[in-house]
């Protein structure tokens, strides 16, 4: 069975590190002084070099985001920054202006060109009506519902992408003008302000409404599809890309281990992913408009992943309703209306099913908290720990599966054949061979070819043959 293709989200070296190891496929990174998101780390073009022949040691496929409008006196600047790339070996640019998407065509007629959601492809006639262009893949809207994707995927061949996790812009696909009109910064350009993360007040008929604690109107919770993973495969989508080239490494993991357990048959619990960031979760437009649980309305910010109540306030704890596991070094947050306080789990006693009391690192003033605080775990001390095993420990790291075949001929060079999973194969000849077959000892053999030490590889599939095998 063919998977389809996780895509996770670069915006600095900690996350590609992240990406690679926590279960990408491939991975997305703007392009040099044209990056949709100008806030994450431009990276330079030896940087870039880097990235690019990192990832593909492991087997990681690199899409370069080159998704912003490009000005016509602009035109000359991105020739130049293609000439400088397209040597380094990208698998896909990304790209929205159709513009540039001849222009890489002239210079590149055989590179792989992504329609990026900024395209605003929401059908299958808007395939059709750039053909001529040799698109072979749109990221589709993230308005677009599972039923709809089904019906874009009988009408074409190309391959399609889709959105399953990560911020939604309130916008649609993400043509946000918000930002320009209100404070002149494009987010086309790559500078977004984020406007529809401010709080508003709401008038009806030039009456102020009381809305209580709701003032963020149009701040849309968090895209959440892994329940829709099976569903986005029977469809035939090609791709699973997550969203936030802004947020960090934890992010990208948990987000990568999660999505590609759930391709695998696996569904896990979004407890790790909304500790890692999270707005709280929905599945956005997958089943259809429905704004009033899209937009929560009472917080626009990472929250983490509830956990219940307080129930009550003691001098030196604070009691909660839940039946949810809180454990010392996870981080609590603590929250109603504009009202935060945040504090680290020293200690915890389960009281009874539904209620635990917590002691928080002092120092701590318990009466900034309050009877009825939705309560949030917003970090964890084992996450993050497994994060850091992830990129730093070799036994949990990404390793190249890699297959040996031994040749062994009495009296003839040792002939050994290395192949790695993209069928790519390296033969090497080494001294004359054995002079017996009582010579040979095989275990120890593989034992020395398996030694693999610090290297990307790992022995997976080995084999002896030849007139010098002692049997």
């Amino acid at each position: 069975m063919k998977f389809p293709e996780l895509l996770l989200p670069v915006g600095n070296m900690p996350m590609a590190l992240a990406a690679i190891h926590g279960g990408a496929d491939a991975i997305y990174v703007g392009v040099p002084g044209f990056n949709a998101r100008g806030r994450t780390h431009d990276f330079s073009i030896a940087e870039l070099k880097e990235l690019i022949d990192l990832c593909h040691l492991y087997g990681v496929k690199v899409h370069l985001a080159f998704n912003v409008l490009i000005f016509e006196p602009e035109l000359e600047i991105a020739a130049e920054v293609l000439k400088e790339i397209l040597p380094l070996g990208p698998d896909a640019f990304i790209v929205q202006d159709l513009g540039l998407v001849q222009l890489i065509r002239q210079m590149a007629p055989h590179v792989r060109i992504h329609g990026s959601t900024q395209m605003t492809v929401t059908n299958d006639e808007a395939i059709r009506l750039v053909d001529d262009l040799n698109i072979q893949r749109f990221v589709l809207g993230r308005e677009n519902s599972l039923e709809e994707i089904k019906t874009i995927r009988a009408g074409t061949t190309r391959e399609i992408e889709v959105f399953v996790h990560g911020a939604l812009c309130v916008a649609y696909s993400g043509q946000c003008f918000t930002s320009e009109s209100l404070g002149g910064r494009s987010a086309n350009r790559g500078q977004c302000a984020q406007s529809c993360r401010l709080g508003y007040e709401m008038f009806v008929d030039g009456e102020k409404r009381d809305l209580g604690d709701k003032k963020y109107l149009v701040s849309p919770q968090d895209l959440c599809g892994i329940e829709e993973v099976p569903a986005l495969i029977d469809a035939g989508v090609d791709s699973f890309k997550v969203e936030g080239r802004l947020k960090g490494p934890d992010y990208v993991a948990t987000a990568g281990k999660s999505y590609q357990s759930a391709i695998h048959g696996h569904i896990p619990s979004t407890r790790d992913m909304a500790v890692s960031f999270g707005r709280g979760f929905f599945s956005g437009w997958l089943h259809g408009v429905d704004h009033q649980k899209l937009v929560e309305g009472s917080f626009s910010a990472h929250r983490g992943f509830e956990v219940g109540v307080v129930d009550k306030v003691l001098k030196d704890a604070v009691i909660l309703v839940t039946r949810e596991e809180v454990v010392a070094g996870q981080g609590l947050l603590f929250a109603r209306g504009d009202q935060e306080v945040g504090g680290k789990v020293y200690r915890v006693q389960r009281l009874s099913t539904d209620k635990l009391q917590v002691t928080l690192l002092a120092p701590f003033e318990y009466t900034k908290i309050k009877s009825g605080m939705r309560t949030w775990i917003n970090s964890d001390d084992r996450l993050e720990g497994e994060v850091k095993k992830l990129t730093t420990d070799r036994q949990h790291m990404r390793r190249v599966p890699l297959q040996m075949k031994l040749n062994l001929q009495l009296d003839a060079p040792i002939e050994l054949t290395v192949t790695d999973p993209e069928g790519r194969a390296v033969m090497v000849l080494g001294p004359m061979g054995v002079a017996s077959q009582k010579d040979i000892a095989a275990e120890a053999l593989w034992d020395e070819l398996g030694a693999l030490g610090t290297t990307a590889y790992r022995l997976d599939k080995k084999s002896i043959s030849g007139s010098g095998v002692y049997v």
